[in-house]
């Protein structure tokens, strides 16, 4: 019983740390000040106020 812990523990280990190894780079593709491509909450309350549509800012 304890060594087929000791194997589920050790090859649920290995799985972590190889998906941690390939996740991919953590740098962001562009300088926050280009946008994030999502609508502000001043946009969202006068699409449902007022019925304006909202544009969505060019993401980064």
């Amino acid at each position: 019983m304890r060594a087929k812990l000791v194997v589920v523990v050790s090859v649920m280990l290995m799985a972590g740390l190889c998906s941690m190894v390939v996740a991919g780079s953590l740098d962001s593709p562009g300088a926050p000040s280009a946008g994030s491509g999502m609508y502000t909450l001043q946009q969202v309350y006068d699409y449902l106020y007022a019925g304006t549509v909202p544009t969505i800012p060019e993401s980064f």
